[in-house]
């Protein structure tokens, strides 16, 4: 590839598009994947990432497995090849709900010919979480992390302290799944937070264009704030 310091493992051509196809047997950093999904897509060619046994999917989708995510015939897809059984293993139509991650699971011979009918799912899977559908279990799973002093909703918190709330005061939205939000590294609970905090500070009636302060940069906005209060 001329205007990239890496060659994809497949090469591949559907309607005339280019498809580099990576495997993956080993770990990588999301910098890395990041890195070469871009290059890959800025000049012109669609990336598939396929990952080994290493990096299969075994619980809740990590960071670095949502960075080996792609969209395959409209649908967030994540493959593993299962070396063992020689068999390719598609995760798709990802998408979280209230009982946790939800993924379409289809299995098939690594030599074999894609059914004329695409990803037809063996089977529908849940992944379990331990917040059931209901909001006092989810107030509860919340408020025993709040007394954790090491978890990933640390400035969650702290954000919702700078702001006057507390466990009892924040707005029940913020408590609602989204179907994409897995592919946010931010913890659910803040983001939406932020995102309700920066509608409500929009004038009234005003139309919200691609043009205004992003939601990212109103957030490094709080973080300085929060630091400087705190000094």
């Amino acid at each position: 590839m001329k205007d990239l310091q890496q060659r994809p493992d497949l090469l591949a051509f559907i309607d005339r598009t280019p498809i580099a196809i990576e495997f993956q047997c080993s770990p990588i950093s999301i910098e890395t994947i990041e890195k070469r999904t871009e290059g890959y897509i800025s000049n012109g060619y669609r990336v598939v990432w396929i990952v080994g046994q290493k990096v299969t999917l075994k619980g809740e989708m990590t960071a670095v497995q949502r960075a080996y995510v792609g969209e395959i015939n409209h649908t967030y897809c994540f493959i593993h090849y299962n070396l063992l059984l020689k068999r390719l293993i598609v995760y798709s139509h990802i998408k979280s709900s209230d009982r946790g991650m939800c993924f379409h699971k289809t299995s098939f011979a690594a030599y074999s010919t894609l059914p004329p009918e695409g990803l037809v799912p063996l089977k529908r899977h849940t992944k379990p979480m331990n917040v059931s559908n209901n909001l006092e279990a989810k107030m509860k799973h919340l408020t025993r992390m709040s007394y954790q002093k090491r978890n990933h909703a640390r400035e969650f918190f702290s954000l919702m302290y700078s702001h006057g709330d507390n466990l009892q005061s924040i707005p029940l939205i913020i408590m609602d799944t989204v179907e994409d939000e897995w592919m946010i590294r931010t913890f659910s609970y803040q983001w939406k937070y932020v995102l309700l905090i920066w509608f409500e500070q929009q004038a009234t009636n005003r139309v919200l264009t691609s043009k205004m302060g992003s939601v990212k940069s109103f957030m490094k906005k709080q973080e300085k704030k929060r630091n400087t209060s705190s000094d």
